[in-house]
Formats: C-alpha cells, structure tokens, sequence
C-alpha cells in the first residue's frame, strides 16, 4: 500500500466535530482528538510510501520557496514579515522602479469576517495602504514585486513526469487578471504547454531540495518571455486542470503509487 496525501487537517476541522453537549470542553477534545490522527499519520507514514513524507509537505512553504533563485529560478522580489518599517522601505524601493507591489497571506487559510468565510486572494497593493503598514505588527504579510503577465503556467509535477498548462488568466480580465484563482474559466483559455527544458530541470531540483514527490508549481510567462517563479504547493490541486487539457495528472499519480508497492 502506498498513500497519496491530499491535505492534512487543521485543529480546527476536528473543533467542528466535538459534540454540542461537550461545547465547554471544545478545544481539549480537539486538540486530543487532532493529536491521536497526527499520531496515526506518523505511523502510518513510517510504514509505508507517502506523497508527499509528511515532513517535507509541511516544510515546503513559502519562505523556503523564496530559496528558489539557488537552483536557478527568476523570483520576485519578495518581503515576508510583520516589521512595517522593513515593508515600508521594501514597497517604496520597488515603486522607485516604477513597478507595481502585490500582497498575499502566508498561508492559504479562510478568514472569518462577519460570520461569512473569505478567502485572501493576491492582491495589487494600493498606495493609501502605506499608512496602514502599522497593522502588520498584528499579521504578518507577503509583499511581492508584482510580475507583469503575458499568461501564467500550472505545473502538476508527479515524481519524473511535468504536466505544465498555460493559463490565459489575462483573457478574463478584473481580478482573474490579478489572480487565477478567481476562477472565471469560460472567460480564461486553459491548454497543455511544453516548459523548456533547463525549466523543467530547475524545477526538479527545486522539488529534490524541498523533499517532495508531489507539487504544483505556479509561474509568470512576462511579455519579454521570462518565467517568473511564484510558488510551488505541495497539496495543490489538479483536476480542473486535466479536465479542461485532457493531461492524464491523475493517471501519473496512480501509476506512480502503485509503482512504490
């Protein structure tokens, strides 16, 4: 037996489930409850092949994908922090280039406003958000030179084999233009793409540096021609991706876990 990791829940998915009656005791029977299947996890994760080893699908965040330039990767220039003075200084050097500065959260986590779920997209930073910089020592935030955009690229990358689309995220316009993952796809081309080579071998050393098996890795193609590296995730999805190119993805990850039996 082989195992595919798809996403490990949080803490907070097991306090939904302690029973009504319990409600005082909410957060001791989760943190019990989220101990025991972590516990099982790593067992099971010792005895058998897993994609991703649970260590290295948590290590691989974005910090450490900020290491990408050492395989060969062009990154943006990124600041991750809390500190507003070093964002400040950060956001005003990349204006001072006459370039655009995004932001984005550190994690891909929902937040809660007004007992309604939202999620945090990328986002072109607005000048007046300089005076509110002080708020980071409460949350920190990626700050990012914003990558211009000829289209975009999605890499389902599965042990030796990448399926990259390329994402005509432009086509649509409004936000998709910002961030793909406003998902207006009958407005947004989606085909198979062949990545250069010396691409898909700094991908892969990308993916031995960080231990993984399974990732998506997620690019900028800018009008000059240049791939800009963004992130790559070691629990990405795929599937709209093989529906809408006919890339047999889920083929490639059935073929390879029944490989490791």
């Amino acid at each position: 037996m082989s195992v595919f990791l798809r996403r490990v829940p949080n803490f907070d998915s097991f306090k939904k489930t302690v029973a009504a009656q319990y409600a005082e005791y909410q957060d001791f029977i989760a943190q019990q409850m989220f101990s025991l299947f972590s516990d099982c996890l790593a067992v099971l994760d010792f005895a058998k092949p897993f994609v991703n080893p649970l260590a290295t699908g948590s290590y691989a965040g974005k910090a450490v994908q900020a290491k990408a330039a050492a395989v060969g990767l062009t990154t943006p220039a990124t600041y991750i922090g809390a500190n507003a003075r070093d964002a400040s200084g950060f956001i005003r050097a990349v204006i001072e280039k006459g370039r655009q500065v995004c932001s984005k959260p550190i994690a891909n986590t929902k937040v809660r406003i007004g007992g309604e779920e939202h999620t945090r997209f990328t986002e072109i930073l607005e000048p007046s958000a300089l005076e509110s910089l002080e708020s980071l020592a409460f949350c920190p935030v990626i700050f990012q030179e914003y990558a211009t955009k000829a289209y975009e690229i999605r890499a389902a990358v599965i042990g030796d084999r990448i399926f990259a689309a390329r994402i005509d995220s432009q086509a649509a316009g409004g936000l998709t233009s910002v961030d793909w993952r406003h998902y207006d796809i009958p407005k947004t081309p989606h085909r198979a793409y062949e990545l250069p080579s010396e691409t898909c071998d700094r991908i892969f050393a990308l993916q031995r540096r960080l231990g993984l098996i399974y990732s998506s890795f997620n690019f900028v193609r800018t009008p000059d021609g240049e791939y800009v590296f963004l992130e790559t995730n070691p629990f990405g999805q795929w599937l709209w991706i093989e529906d809408l190119t006919g890339m047999p993805i889920s083929k490639a990850i059935a073929n390879y876990l029944a490989s490791q039996v």
